[in-house]
């Protein structure tokens, strides 16, 4: 992924009620009627309902330590993007199990695939627990 990237067509996987983008697809197990173009589906269900390269990019705020098959599901990322930006908890002590004691060796464990990511940012929201949000191009 260059770093002037401009997607055009971006997917959001598991959004609950609050797309980050208007003109995103969201692929999500229900309809939270978010207004945008949704595919009704498991991201733990593979293969997706989406065709090869379909999408620029792919998002996906704090899923994947969820799912219970993040591998295939990353794999499925792959499949039909040229790029994904997932963000993680990041080391937590505290809160629900699915989200404690994640770090880049556990992020790298649930997103295998063509190569790591090409960037990768921590950061600590004001008032909330530290995030990390890994970034990948998928080239050919």
């Amino acid at each position: 992924m260059s770093k002037d990237m401009d997607p055009t067509s971006v997917l959001e996987v598991g959004p609950y009620r609050v797309p980050l983008s208007l003109d995103s697809d969201v692929l999500d197990r229900r309809d939270f009627h978010t207004g945008n173009t949704l595919i009704l589906h498991d991201a733990d269900d593979t293969p997706w309902p989406i065709e090869d390269k379909k999408y620029d990019l792919v998002i996906a705020t704090q899923v994947w330590e969820h799912l219970k098959r993040p591998c295939e599901a990353f794999a499925e990322v792959q499949r039909v993007s040229r790029s994904a930006i997932l963000t993680f908890p990041y080391m937590w002590t505290s809160g629900s199990k699915s989200h404690r004691d994640i770090d880049e060796k556990r992020i790298i464990e649930i997103t295998t695939g063509k190569g790591g990511p090409t960037a990768v940012l921590y950061y600590i929201p004001p008032g909330r627990k530290a995030r990390a949000t890994f970034v990948w191009g998928f080239y050919d």
